[in-house]
């Protein structure tokens, strides 16, 4: 009887050989698919946030050039309605504005800062305009003079810029009390300005001491020479 000899098949040639390398290539593979995969999966989202950011970033501008334009807009026609009432207010109702606005409405003993202005020019050329106002006290009739004089260029300056204003007086008071006892508002310190002089005045740098060096008419009470 014939034996057959069986050949043994080389391991490569196995089926369960393969098998293992299959699933080793795949187990090597797998991972590096999802890591490029997780990449990209990141490199999208980076782009998609930066894309969003520069989006926001562009509404953003947008919104705020909107509104300074709105901002703008508005305080133009603010100012053109300002400017056209300061146009049809008088020589009398300017000076006031600026009093009030310069030096306070109340003296700080809450009295009325104005007590009364008038133009009393006749010429239609400008306005003689007469303001009696309140001053402030201060600890000292020295310190209440200074005050004053600072008052009187703190109002002057801007009313030096009103062209219609061709002489403006300044007649200052405060409650004197006289030998009696008996106290009542009296004159303390007049300051009377011609256009020439207004127009000569460097405000920055003058020293309210010289009103009554350069002052067409200046008085001050004996009680400030003290």
């Amino acid at each position: 009887m014939t034996e057959k000899i069986k050949v043994k098949k080389p391991f490569y040639k196995k089926w369960w050989v393969w098998l293992i390398a299959i699933i080793f290539i795949i187990a090597i593979v797998t991972p590096q698919e999802e890591e490029v995969t997780k990449e990209k999966s990141i490199a999208t989202s980076s782009e998609v946030k930066k894309e969003d950011k520069e989006k926001k970033a562009e509404e953003e501008a947008k919104a705020k050039e909107k509104a300074d334009a709105e901002e703008k807009a508005k305080k133009e026609a603010e100012e053109k309605v300002k400017a056209e009432e300061e146009a049809k207010k008088t020589p009398v109702q300017k000076i006031e504005s600026i009093i009030i606005d310069k030096i306070d409405k109340k003296t700080n003993m809450d009295n009325d800062r104005i007590v009364s202005i008038e133009d009393i020019s006749e010429a239609q050329d400008g306005s003689y305009v007469i303001a009696k106002l309140n001053a402030s006290e201060n600890f000292t009739n020295n310190l209440t003079k200074t005050t004053i004089w600072l008052d009187s260029i703190e109002i002057l300056e801007p009313i030096s810029k009103l062209e219609s204003t061709k002489k403006i007086v300044l007649q200052w008071q405060l409650p004197l009390t006289d030998a009696y006892g008996d106290t009542k508002d009296g004159q303390v310190m007049t300051i009377d300005l011609e256009r020439e002089q207004l127009d000569k005045i460097k405000w920055d740098s003058f020293n309210g001491e010289n009103f009554a060096v350069i002052a067409n008419n200046y008085f001050e009470h004996p009680a400030f020479k003290e």
